[in-house]
This record gives C-alpha cells, sequence and structure tokens, in this order.
C-alpha cells in the first residue's frame, strides 16, 4: 500500500520528480505532498535521495525531469515566502561574517539592494536570535561557533525571513539535545501559528514525536502521508531494506 496525502491545500509538492548522478539515479519519478500547517519529515537510508529532492525542488541542483511546486506556483513567484536551511557542512563557516550578520541575510529580499540596515532592523534580528538563545554570541563569527549554535543561527536567519514554508535539511544533525529541543519547540510554534516546516530527518525514534506527517523515500516513494497511517514497520522495512537503522545524515 503507497500511502499518499490530497494535494489541496498543499505548501509544497514535487510531481515526478527524478535526478540523477552520472549513471547512478537519485530520484525517480517522486510524487509527494506536504501539506500547510503542518510539521513533515523526509526519512530515508543513506543515498534515499532526501535533500537531493530539497535541493532540486529549490532548483540548487537540476533535475532530469518533473517539478516542484510552492503554494500551487512556481519557487520563482513565492521565493520570499520560502526559507531553505541547508545541511551545516555545505556551508563555509570561514566566511567573514557575525553571528547578527547572518541574521540579516534573512532580511535582504523583503529589503531591497539598495537599502542601509539601520537600528531597527538589527533589534529585529537581535529578536530573532533571542528566541534561539544566541544573542550574546551575535558579534562573534560563525566559524567559532560550535555545531548548534550554528544551527541556530540559521534557524534564527529562517525566523528573520518571516517565511510561511521553512525547508530544513537535517537541522538536528550534529547537534546537542538541548539545540535539539530548541528547534523542534521553534518549528513546533510556527506551525500552530499557521507555518509549514518540512524537514531531512534521520532519527526514526522521534518521528513519531516531532512530526504531523512523513514521506519515507528510497529513490522513490515509499509512503507519503499521517505519521500515523504512512509510519509504519512495512514501509521502514520496504525502504530500509528490512534493516530498521537509524540513518546518518546524507550528503547527497
Amino acid at each position: 500500500m503507497n500511502v499518499h496525502v490530497a494535494d489541496g491545500g498543499a505548501a509544497f509538492k514535487v510531481r515526478g520528480l527524478s535526478v540523477a548522478y552520472g549513471d547512478k539515479p537519485a530520484l525517480s519519478s517522486v510524487d509527494a505532498v506536504f501539506q500547510q500547517g503542518r510539521m513533515s519529515a523526509i526519512v530515508g537510508p543513506n543515498g534515499a535521495g532526501k535533500s537531493t529532492m530539497l535541493k532540486a525542488a529549490m532548483g540548487i541542483i537540476p533535475s532530469i525531469s518533473g517539478d516542484a511546486l510552492f503554494f500551487g506556483r512556481p519557487l520563482d513567484e513565492v521565493r520570499s515566502r520560502i526559507a531553505y536551511v541547508p545541511q551545516r557542512a555545505s556551508v563555509d563557516w570561514d566566511f567573514p561574517a557575525t553571528v547578527i550578520d547572518v541574521v540579516l541575510m534573512g532580511l535582504y529580499r523583503s529589503l531591497g539592494p539598495f537599502t542601509l540596515i539601520g537600528r531597527r532592523q538589527r533589534e529585529f534580528a537581535l529578536g530573532c536570535l533571542e528566541e534561539v538563545d544566541m544573542v550574546s554570541l551575535a558579534d562573534r563569527q560563525i566559524g567559532q561557533l560550535s555545531g548548534g549554535q550554528q544551527q541556530r543561527v540559521f534557524i534564527a536567519r529562517a525566523l528573520a525571513q518571516k517565511a510561511d514554508l521553512l525547508l530544513l535539511d537535517e537541522p538536528f544533525a550534529g547537534v546537542d539535545a538541548a539545540t535539539e529541543k530548541t528547534i523542534v519547540t521553534l518549528l513546533k510554534k510556527l506551525v500552530r501559528e499557521g507555518g509549514t516546516a518540512v524537514a531531512v530527518h534521520h532519527d526514526l525514534s522521534t518521528v513519531t514525536a516531532y512530526f504531523d506527517d512523513v514521506l519515507i523515500l528510497n529513490v522513490r516513494r515509499i509512503a507519503n502521508g499521517p505519521v500515523k497511517k504512512a509510519f509504519t514497520e512495512a514501509h521502514l522495512a520496504e525502504a530500509y531494506g528490512g534493516r530498521l537503522v537509524q540513518a546518518e545524515p546524507e550528503l547527497i
């Protein structure tokens, strides 16, 4: 049984999305729907295409076929409504920027290229940092932070964007328990307020506690829908080849 959800009211959906690296398929005609006002997980083993799906949907990497819609429209029409939080491993942490600089980057699209950052913008950015308990490190260079602190900064930047949809690639990878709790609490708050969160996730033991919906993926869609219906032993065994393991963060 291939559990799926109807696409009415979808914040994000992919249709027939296929991606390959050379002659190796990374995604094969994947259809998936993520409803508005929900917190959704994308799970699957290493190499399943979890991160690849987000990157292809955001136009970061090319796809062979298929497309992605956000609130029923192409990405370029609604880009300002979407915040993307990449894997920490893909970020140049030697870039000479402070914590507050990174958060202020979340404001640039709404302010325009020639708008100067003033006191009001800095106060707003500090407020976002306060939500992730990082105000005291606002002037620290981002490369000097721990992994958990770096992830908090990226979440603060996403908050600064005031996005309706957050796409997060392994937000809990390499972070401490306190940071994970902070991120989950913030995401659940955003969803309660009408936002939508979709996260690539690797810890199967926390899916039912953290998420409303799930996409189980292994190059193709295995199941997609409410956690209570889609997150079954049968679907997980199909995705993981009969091995129920805790998948590590993938880099593709």
